[in-house]
């Protein structure tokens, strides 16, 4: 399931709660192309949570092909507005977050066209993403 929120702008707020879906990728893709639109720099934190119970899943191809897909035809302003994506995982093993801090920045980058990291607290995405905007 995932929650966009957007009252923070032009920092992005999209909480996904366990295992995400292709209405979950569809609804992120509505409300990024909205920002977009906006023609203003923004970023986007991620908000994680139910990792413990599924520390190593990947998205599904199928849905992991389809946003890089969408990517592609929207790289160009993607690039040019979007200053980053950082993550803020629950999962609580040291060692998954070492596994996904040196996978995210190039998933993110290839999936998304946007530089990322990973974090294990929400203040950590948010100082990340917010020194970005500066």
């Amino acid at each position: 399931m995932v929650k966009i929120t957007e009252e923070k702008w032009p920092v992005v707020y999209v909480h996904y709660d366990g295992e995400r879906t292709a209405e979950d990728l569809l609804i992120f893709q509505q409300h990024f192309e909205q920002w977009l639109s906006h023609q203003e720099r923004f970023g986007i934190v991620f908000i994680q949570t139910g990792m413990d119970q599924q520390p190593t899943s990947a998205p599904p191809q199928e849905l992991h092909d389809a946003q890089v897909t969408w990517t592609q035809q929207h790289r160009e302003p993607i690039q040019r507005y979007c200053v980053g994506m950082s993550t803020a995982i629950d999962a609580t093993d040291p060692e998954l977050l070492n596994r996904l801090r040196r996978v995210a920045p190039t998933y993110l980058e290839q999936t998304y066209a946007c530089q990322g990291d990973i974090f294990m607290t929400l203040a950590e995405a948010e100082q990340w993403i917010t020194q970005r905007l500066l």
